[in-house]
This record gives C-alpha cells, sequence and structure tokens, in this order.
C-alpha cells in the first residue's frame, strides 16, 4: 500500500491548539506520523506524549522485526526459510498478524493471499526484483501457473499456541520451477501496517489523549477527533487518475474515531506494451491471487473505513483482485459495517461505487460519475 490519502481539520478554528508531533521515518519500508492536539497543561501533556511516542517507537520496532521478509532473524522470514511440514517457533506479533490474515484469506474467498511472494517477485516489485522492461521480460505463463498453484498452500498454514509460545506449520506444498523446488512463503507487510495502526491506536486510549492520529505511510491511518466542533477530519482519497490540472482527490469525507485503509494501482506500477498494439497497460505491485498476475480488473483504488485496520488492509487488497461486480456484492453482503468507496478506471471512463449515502461524502473530481449500490447514495 502506497501513499493514498491525505487529510486536513474541518475548519481553523482551534488551530492554536497545542499539539505534539513525532515522525518515524524508515519503519517497514515507509514513514509514519504520530500527531496529538491537547488543552490543559503544556508540560504534563508534552511529559505524557514523549511518553507515548516512544512506546509507539518501541512497538513498530518490534512489529518489523517480526513481520519483516528483510529482516533474517524475524519470525516471518524464519517461517519463509524453514523446510516444509516444520514447525516454526514465531513471536506474538506475528501469531497476532497471521492468524488476521488467515481469517481473511477465508472471509475473501482467497482473494487476499499473502502467499503471492514469487509472483510479487517476478514482476519485478520485492526481494531486489528487477522491473521489466519488455514485455518479453515479464515471467512466463507455466511461470506463475507454478507460482499460483503454490500460493493455494496458504490455506493449509496451522497456527497454535503451545505451553506458551506460538507456532507455525509451514505446507508441504511446493512447486518446480526452472529445476528449482520452490516452498511456501508469505509476505505480511501490507497487512502488519494496519496491525501496526490497530496496535498504536490502542496505545493513545491508553494514554488518554482525545485528539489526533496516527497515519502509517498515508494507507493505514488510525483517527482519534479533530479539535473543532464537528470533531471530523476531512480525509481526501488520493486521484489514481490525477492528469495535469485534475484535482488531487476523487472522493472525500468526514472521519473521526475510526481507522482506514487504502489500496491503489497508481504509485508502484510501471506501463508495458503488453501485446504490440502500441498502447502501454499498467502493471501495479497487487497480485491478483486468482491468476498470479498484477491485477488488471479496473479498479484504480479501494478505501475501507471502520472496524480494524489490519483486517481493511487485507479487504482494500481483496477487492482490488475481484473486479467490480464481485467487489459490489461482496460489499453489500459483507462489509455494511464499514463505509466503502473504489474508483474504477477502465475503457476511459470514471467511475466511483460506493455504500455511503450521498450527503457522507463530497465528489472531488467532476470526471468520476457516481454508481450507488445496495442502498447507498443516490448521487448522479
Amino acid at each position: 500500500m502506497f501513499c493514498a490519502l491525505f487529510f486536513a481539520g474541518c475548519s481553523e478554528k482551534n488551530k492554536d491548539m497545542p499539539w505534539f508531533e513525532y515522525d518515524y521515518y524508515g519503519v517497514m519500508n515507509t514513514d509514519a506520523v504520530l500527531k496529538i492536539y491537547c488543552d490543559g497543561d503544556e508540560k504534563e501533556n508534552e511529559s505524557r506524549f514523549l511518553e507515548l511516542a516512544a512506546e509507539v517507537k518501541n512497538l513498530l520496532s518490534g512489529i518489523e522485526n517480526s513481520l519483516s521478509c528483510e529482516i533474517e532473524t524475524s519470525s516471518v522470514s524464519r517461517f519463509n526459510a524453514a523446510e516444509c511440514g516444520r514447525e516454526v517457533e514465531i513471536d506474538e506479533y506475528a501469531y497476532d498478524a497471521l492468524s488476521t490474515a488467515m481469517d481473511m484469506y477465508e472471509f475473501t474467498g482467497g482473494a487476499y493471499n499473502p502467499a503471492v511472494y514469487y509472483s510479487v517477485k517476478a514482476y519485478g516489485f520485492n526481494d531486489g526484483g528487477k522491473t521489466p522492461q519488455t514485455a518479453e521480460d515479464l515471467p512466463k505463463e507455466d511461470e506463475i501457473e507454478q507460482y499460483t498453484e503454490l500460493s493455494k498452500g496458504f490455506a493449509e498454514i496451522e497456527v497454535k499456541e503451545k505451553e506458551g509460545g506460538y507456532y507455525a506449520i509451514k505446507p508441504q506444498t511446493t512447486v518446480n520451477v526452472g529445476g528449482e523446488d520452490l516452498a511456501l512463503k508469505i509476505d505480511l507487510g501490507g497487512l502488519g501496517k494496519g496491525y501496526a495502526a490497530d496496535k498504536v491506536n490502542g496505545l493513545i486510549e491508553r494514554y488518554g489523549f482525545k485528539y489526533g492520529y496516527f497515519n502509517f505511510g498515508t494507507s493505514s491511518i488510525a483517527f482519534k477527533q479533530y479539535p473543532d466542533e464537528s470533531r471530523e477530519f476531512n480525509l481526501r482519497f488520493t486521484n489514481p487518475r490525477r492528469d495535469a490540472g485534475c484535482p488531487q482527490s476523487y472522493l472525500s469525507v468526514g472521519i473521526k474515531d475510526e481507522c482506514v485503509s487504502t489500496s491503489g494501482d497508481y504509485e508502484n506500477y510501471y506501463m508495458l506494451d503488453l501485446d504490440g498494439d502500441g498502447e502501454k497497460e499498467r502493471l501495479c505491485h497487487i497480485i491478483d491471487p486468482f491468476t498470479g498476475k498484477p491485477v488488471q480488473k479496473g479498479i484504480a483504488a479501494v478505501t475501507v473505513i471502520g472496524g480494524k485496520a489490519a483486517e481493511n488492509d487485507a479487504l482494500t487488497t481483496a477487492i482490488m483482485a475481484m473486479g467490480t461486480e464481485k467487489a459490489v456484492e461482496f460489499i453489500e453482503s459483507e462489509l455494511s459495517d464499514r463505509r466503502v468507496a473504489f474508483a474504477c478506471a477502465d475503457g476511459g471512463e470514471l467511475l466511483i461505487y460506493t455504500n455511503m449515502q450521498g450527503g457522507d461524502f463530497t465528489v472531488d473530481d467532476s470526471r468520476y460519475k457516481i454508481l450507488p449500490f445496495g442502498g447507498g447514495s443516490d448521487v448522479a
């Protein structure tokens, strides 16, 4: 997930309310910001904020050291390096995040699958992968088919608690690509940011701060309240097709005391002419687990508000892979407790699908047409 949201307070009434900010650079390959507004005794608030900021720093370090695919000693790296069938001891962060990932895999019918590791690498998006320069540089169909078959083994992972410890059992599934036997590997980096946002949100509550937010790479954000009469931040969804002269955002909503996550195809991508017709197509870092290839189903960006940020991270990725018709059906039947909007850019037409009521949001780019569903917006 990459930069996909930006926001501002709804008014300037309390712009002079004291606030404290701490920036965390380079955590899980992105940056994070903790910002807290507060009134009352400034010295006492500052002392309390610094304690919170230090605790958040330790938390983020612990989660990164647990979930990173790049740190050899992390729980995820040790799971990835283990032999098939091996029971691997993992820490509590990895156990929680992996358990959530397994639940979301089942909940989305496999549309969220963090075991597409090899496809992501083959298309040049992780682990030092080389970005393809021509269609001939892309992985071959039989190779992708093998990676896709291997990723289905995610459903066979087992996690358990035993004698005060946490364990994950690696599936027996392997495939052979280019003469090399490959075992299942996972990457929880995307969901991990939402997981961290949920944890930080809990810390903010424990320290008693009412106003502010924790922003993890602008793709997972835990909002408290904004210090004015509305109590709402104005959250703007970054325009996935922001051509010169067009608004930076395509939609904006008010938000308070909620977590939000987003995914999009417009930050980490490249363009290639795939069929030799002279027209380049977009290939992004989000892999469709059903095809093993970058998502190309018309959905350019998805935002989910409400619930837990870790779940929303998985949901936004899954909806990108579902395509419009299935996504609408899924949102209507399964996500009535959350606000969802997704932007489509298919065939030159720009569309917004949302389950929000018309008065709950503002369309910022007039090029987009609203297509309501399930009793949502009646805006035309």
